[in-house]
């Protein structure tokens, strides 16, 4: 479980670093790969960042990418890189459940433990 927080800690840093560099707040949280594979993970991120974390149900999405260019290469033509003959991606999406009202929850949302 520590490893979780200190991950959800570091997202929560970056994050809030991009915000007060661009003054642009993130709207959801695109994630993939395998540690998103894991729904606690992903339940708590979204907790802690009050946004919506969204999970596509094939998570190895990066490698996907990865071997459609490569099939899409000149001299392979594998694969095309239209949009329109892509299948539709279906996604889980995690809500944030606790709302910002009380100490605890401000605890939670800071990465804090007491």
């Amino acid at each position: 479980m520590r490893l979780f927080w200190g991950i959800i800690r570091m997202v929560r840093e970056i994050l809030d670093a991009m915000d007060s560099d661009t003054g642009v707040a993130l709207k959801q949280l695109l994630v993939d790969g395998g540690m998103a594979v894991n729904e606690l993970l992903m339940r708590l991120q979204a907790d802690v960042l009050g946004i919506c974390v969204v999970r596509p149900q094939m998570s190895e999405t990066t490698a996907l990418g990865a071997a459609i260019a490569a099939g899409a290469a000149e001299g392979i033509n594998v694969w095309s890189l239209d949009s329109n003959k892509f299948p539709s991606v279906t996604t889980d999406v995690f809500e944030p459940s606790i709302l910002p009202t009380g100490e605890a929850d401000t605890t939670v949302r800071d990465g804090r433990r007491k």
